[in-house]
């Protein structure tokens, strides 16, 4: 059967003479209580709803609506929406509002329309117009502005980007694109900087890049590249401290210590070394080394030019290799390379004197020595001057012609000399003071079997004051000799 009705304004229980709260329970037909509710346990039902606060540890349940809320621990559900969640952690399914603040956030989507900021935000998209990101992850990510320390996924576009480092697998576009490090494969931009910058293609109005810009195509307006590598950069000036370019590198001033280009066009052309399959330089090419196939310049000042063609006004070389033509008005060079080896130098030995391989070639005004020259019925004019030798006394002296076609020897004993450098053809007019009646023996097996072969068969008896004057000449492997008679 019913129960009846109880209507007081308070239920006090009294322990002692002192009130006491007590617990309700059993209540149904859901009840209504006005005023302050404080429970000490835990609040819990389908549905919960509070006037302007509610707070506590834990609240949980299928949908909350909140003017406003603060959450220690935990705020959990399907939809939560409201004014303002400040929250330290949560795990949204989706979340809508004006200010959302906390330490880690993860949404599967949410559209924030003044502020979103955390330490770590991750999801599937992101929609803000402003942020301020420690870390940001997610496929989507859109916004008008963004500082970011990391920031990857798929597309990130905006108006103003500023990252530590990127990793985007599809596109980076904006105005401006600021950072240490971007890897995209595609990208449009107005103003990129960083240290290094790699992709498939770039297309720049204008960059520095401290390290490297890499990619099969660049083309910039101006740009200053510590190092620049691709297969084709075209611009109005670039200024490269090195660089290899597999297929062209044009434009009005071209300034670099080293390069390796295929085919270099340009007005000017400076640098410490470069290398040219092909080249058309209408002002000047100029540097230390300057190598390759064809280079046609108006005027250049080369330490060593090398190639097969070179022509031009005016041309001053150190020195140069080239195995087809080097034309033009005026040659200057230190030495010439006749032939493709290096074995055939001509040089300048002094003013006037040319030399071949180090050795001056005579002229008809020059006094030289000729020496191993063979001379072919010579018609000579004058006297022959013919050159005096004293030879140095010893048991086994030498007679050499080489040493002159008249020689001296004083002996200080008797002797037996030899003549191994006698040569079939050449004659030597001897001279020999014996001293105190030493004697010689011309015995030895260098002047033929059995020694020299006497005019008369007897070799000739020394003066013993003065000279003995004997001629020596040699036919095949034979010395022969004849006494010529004896002079004070």
């Amino acid at each position: 059967m019913p129960y009846g009705i109880i209507k007081v304004d308070t239920v006090t229980f009294t322990d002692n003479g002192v009130d006491k709260n007590i617990s309700l329970s059993g209540l149904v037909q859901n009840p209504t209580f006005t005023g302050n509710v404080t429970a000490t346990g835990t609040i819990s039902g389908d549905i919960i709803r509070g006037g302007t606060t509610v707070s506590g540890a834990t609240v949980t349940g299928t949908t909350a609506n909140f003017a406003s809320g603060v959450f220690t621990t935990q705020l959990s559900g399907t939809t939560i929406t409201g004014t303002t969640v400040a929250t330290t952690t949560g795990t949204f399914t989706s979340l809508t509002g004006t200010t959302t603040t906390g330490t880690t956030a993860n949404f599967a989507s949410g559209v924030f329309t003044t502020q979103l900021s955390g330490t770590t935000i991750t999801g599937t998209t992101v929609a803000a117009p402003t942020g301020t990101f420690t870390s940001l992850t997610g496929t989507t990510v859109v916004g008008t502005t963004g500082t970011f320390t990391s920031l990857s996924g798929t597309t990130t576009t905006g108006t103003t980007a500023n990252f530590a480092s990127g990793v985007f697998t599809t596109q980076l576009s904006g105005v401006t694109i600021t950072g240490t490090t971007v890897a995209a494969t595609t990208g449009t931009f107005t103003s990129l900087t960083g240290t290094t910058t790699t992709g498939t293609t770039a297309n720049f109005a204008s960059g520095v890049f401290t390290t490297q810009l890499s990619g099969v195509t660049v083309i910039a307006s101006t740009g200053t590249f510590t190092s620049l590598t691709g297969t084709t950069t075209t611009g109005t000036t670039a200024n490269f401290t090195s660089g290899v370019f597999t297929t062209q590198l044009s434009g009005v001033t071209i300034t670099a210590p080293t390069g390796t280009f295929t085919s270099l066009t340009g007005t000017t052309t400076t640098g410490t070394t470069a290398n040219f399959v092909s080249g058309v330089f209408t002002t000047q090419l100029s540097g230390v080394t300057i190598t390759g196939t064809t280079v046609t310049a108006t005027t250049g000042t080369f330490t060593s030019l090398t190639g097969t063609t070179t022509t031009g006004t005016t041309a001053n070389f150190a020195s140069g290799v080239f195995t087809t033509q080097i034309s033009g008005a005026i040659v200057v060079a230190t030495t010439i390379e006749l032939g493709n080896a290096s074995d055939t130098t001509l040089s300048r030995s002094a003013a006037g004197v040319l030399a071949v391989e180090g050795v001056v070639i005579p002229s008809i005004s020059s006094t030289s020595t000729l020496t191993n020259k063979t001379l072919t019925d010579p018609a000579i004019i004058g006297t022959i001057l013919e050159d005096v030798f004293t030879i140095t006394d010893g048991a086994a002296f030498e007679v050499d012609p080489g040493n002159g076609s008249i020689q001296l020897i004083t002996l200080g004993a008797s002797r037996t000399p030899k003549c191994t450098d006698f040569v079939a053809g050449e004659s030597v007019t001897l001279m020999v003071n014996d001293g105190t009646a030493y004697t010689i023996t011309w015995t030895d097996a260098t002047w033929g079997t059995g020694g020299v072969i006497w005019k008369g068969g007897t070799a000739p008896t020394l003066a013993t004051t003065g000279f003995s004057v004997i001629q020596f000449w040699k036919v095949s492997t034979q010395v022969y000799g004849a006494s010529v008679g004896d002079v004070a």
